[in-house]
């Protein structure tokens, strides 16, 4: 059988975290690839993807913090059919890096929409209000951004209007959607509490058929309390996305 885990070692924290020991999972050791932090050579790009060439999208990829969240791009052009992706993320990345053409953290989704003819839309939820106003209007007939804010009078048959996509869904989360008092993922973050993310997510698992899901936003690796709380709540979201069987 096929591992459904996959976990990307890019900062040595999942060295130091347990959440995965109990399933069967790949293990992708990116600790010593150059030219990864925050921002993503060509050179390391082509190494990463030569690491998970015989890995597939579908599944749960566990892929370090979010100074690596770029590295989604490895496993969302792995899809080669129309998809919708939904991001959980406190930030838009969508921001041309400050220097060169290189891909970021910062500018993923942007790199993605330029140059991914399958994706049809783009949801990002759990964005500030300032972030929000970071997406670029010409992108704005294919990205929808819902703010924390926006999501306080949200329900559920508003979140499938903005989806509106008879297409299937990649997911990828950010935990700096998450507050404070939750989770510490180095970055600023959203309010979010964990029981909200949940319900969201359940909703758009129930409705849409799910290809894969990649979660990021662990924290300094050596920072044994934040190591602790990310670990903690790791294996509360990898329990319930297995819970909730979305790959069957």
């Amino acid at each position: 059988m096929e591992k459904l885990l996959t976990v990307m070692n890019f900062s040595h924290v999942y060295e130091k975290e347990r959440f995965f020991l109990d399933e069967e999972y790949n293990w992708v050791d990116c600790s010593k690839v150059r030219g990864t932090n925050g921002y993503c050579d060509k050179n390391a790009f082509h190494i990463l993807q030569e690491k998970v060439k015989s890995l597939k999208p579908e599944g749960i990829h566990f892929i370090d913090s979010g100074n690596y969240h770029y590295a989604s791009e490895l496993w969302i052009d792995k899809i080669k059919n129309d998809f919708t992706l939904i991001v959980f993320d406190h930030h838009s990345d969508m921001r041309r890096p400050s220097f060169g053409d290189i891909l970021s953290c910062g500018s993923w989704i942007m790199d993605e929409i330029d140059n991914n003819k399958y994706i049809k839309k783009v949801i990002i939820i759990g964005l500030s209000e300032e972030q929000k106003e970071t997406i670029p209007r010409q992108y704005l007939n294919k990205v929808v951004g819902i703010s924390d804010t926006d999501l306080m009078s949200l329900n559920k048959n508003d979140l499938y209007k903005l989806i509106n996509s008879r297409y299937p869904v990649y997911i990828s989360i950010d935990k700096d959607v998450l507050s404070e008092d939750i989770v510490n993922t180095s970055w600023d973050q959203g309010d979010m509490n964990f029981d909200f993310l949940k319900r969201i997510l359940h909703s758009i698992i129930l409705k849409y058929d799910i290809i894969g899901v990649d979660v990021c936003g662990d924290t300094d690796p050596n920072n044994i309390e934040n190591i602790r709380s990310n670990d903690k709540v790791n294996e509360r979201l990898l329990k319930f996305l297995l819970d909730e069987d979305y790959n069957e």
